[in-house]
């Protein structure tokens, strides 16, 4: 997974003209939120080989509706995370490009 290291700009030393609790709160919220979008996709991947074998086996999905779940949750939390990216952005994070970017 790609996002651990992409969320490693998060854990840099803030801008001294940015509120520092804000920013600092900021930052965990976006990695927190990453972990669990890459926790996210890892069980849904998993629930996608556990249903593919189920299915070849001529038998019923079992993880649909959790699967969907996970993603729908997936998406909330990157939207917020491209919210959260803009405001490291407003704070001046000192790498608030990278952070947009990725």
């Amino acid at each position: 997974m790609c996002l651990k290291l992409h969320m490693s700009y998060f854990h840099t030393n803030t801008s001294p003209s940015a509120p520092s609790t804000e920013l600092s709160a900021l930052i965990e919220k976006l990695q927190r939120n990453a972990d669990k979008v890459e926790k996210n996709i890892y069980d849904v991947e998993q629930n996608l080989n556990k249903d593919v074998s189920k299915i070849n086996e001529g038998k019923q999905p079992l993880y649909q509706d959790d699967t969907n779940k996970r993603i729908l949750n997936s998406l909330e939390l990157l939207i917020s995370l491209d919210e959260d990216a803009d405001n490291a952005k407003r704070l001046q994070h000192p790498q608030a490009e990278m952070i947009e970017q990725e």
